[in-house]
């Protein structure tokens, strides 16, 4: 399905964010990226659908190389490659029913999709994905009404639309209280067993990775550290990937901030670390790694 040879990315006056990283993964697989922030994860899915640019290496996709497609034929490769992203990437202004439909446009022409004029089987699926994601009663409510876990829901229903054969997920747990996060990550993997689709995604959130995914890459300073089954992970390996810490002490202190987490809240809670300590105390491939996804993430919203 997808296989990635040697690839690297270096963002323009800064470090390498990426370097040497090969992967392979199956058709219908389902696998987590995680890691420290500044790893390289979203860098990495962002290369396969070339929203980020490699400086070199192969991302063959189906047997074609990605990396070498002009930009007609990405425009058609990108069809296949569904993108669920953490800011969810709705237009505020349109209903959801809109926003679904908008994952159409490559299948329609320019002025039938200006006048909304998308086919009614297009219209049929999208009620039905609708109806699945547990959103049917909201086909005509603005994107901006929607709660951060609905959005998500829209997010994942648009790129199914899409016809994928791929999905790249990044960080779909992002800000959602720790229930929320847990059905989103189970419906994420119901409706990929369901399509028989293959997804790659970028979690922070490793007990959730653990619970929902089938194989875990590990990630630091833009290599990988870390491939094995979901199964296999353990504090030895968590300390390979993220440093030196208590993993059983950080354990149950997670479990219980779970607990008493409100679970109408759809606010990530703070870490009480300064921040100006954290972000010294990141090496500089971190520290550029992370810039590089801020200026990414500007570019998407724009």
């Amino acid at each position: 399905m997808l296989e990635i040879k040697d690839l690297h990315k270096k963002y323009d006056n800064g470090p390498v964010a990426l370097q040497d990283v090969n992967l392979t993964v199956k058709s219908g697989e389902i696998i987590s990226l995680i890691g420290p922030s500044g790893a390289g994860k979203s860098t990495l899915i962002r290369c396969v659908n070339r929203l980020v640019e490699p400086t070199k290496g192969e991302i063959l996709f189906k047997g074609k190389d990605i990396t070498k497609l002009n930009n007609t034929e990405l425009r058609q490769m990108r069809k296949k490659i569904g993108m669920i992203f953490q800011e969810h990437a709705l237009l505020d202004r349109l209903t959801v029913m809109e926003n679904l439909l908008s994952s159409r446009l490559g299948y329609v022409g320019f002025w039938k999709s200006f006048r909304r004029n998308f086919p009614e089987k297009d219209i049929k699926e999208a009620l039905r994905l609708l109806d699945r994601v547990g959103l049917s009663d909201y086909v005509n409510t603005r994107a901006d009404q929607l709660s951060g876990g609905q959005r998500q829901r829209v997010g994942i229903a648009r790129a199914l639309l899409q016809g994928a054969d791929i999905l790249l997920i990044d960080e779909p747990t992002a800000s959602l209280d720790p229930k929320t996060s847990r059905e989103i990550m189970r419906l994420i993997v119901e409706l990929v067993k369901e399509r028989d689709i293959t997804a790659i995604i970028n979690i922070h959130e490793v007990n959730l990775a653990e619970m929902y995914t089938q194989r875990i890459v590990g990630l630091r300073e833009g290599e990988i550290i870390y491939d094995e089954k979901a199964v296999k992970l353990s504090n030895e390996s968590l300390t390979l990937i993220y440093g030196d810490e208590d993993w059983e002490v950080s354990t149950m202190e997670n479990e219980n901030s779970q607990q008493q987490e409100d679970p109408k809240s759809n606010e990530a809670p703070r870490s009480n670390e300064d921040p100006e300590k954290r972000v010294e105390s990141m090496s500089d491939q971190e520290k550029a790694n992370i810039e590089g996804e801020r200026h990414r993430d500007q570019e998407v919203k724009s």
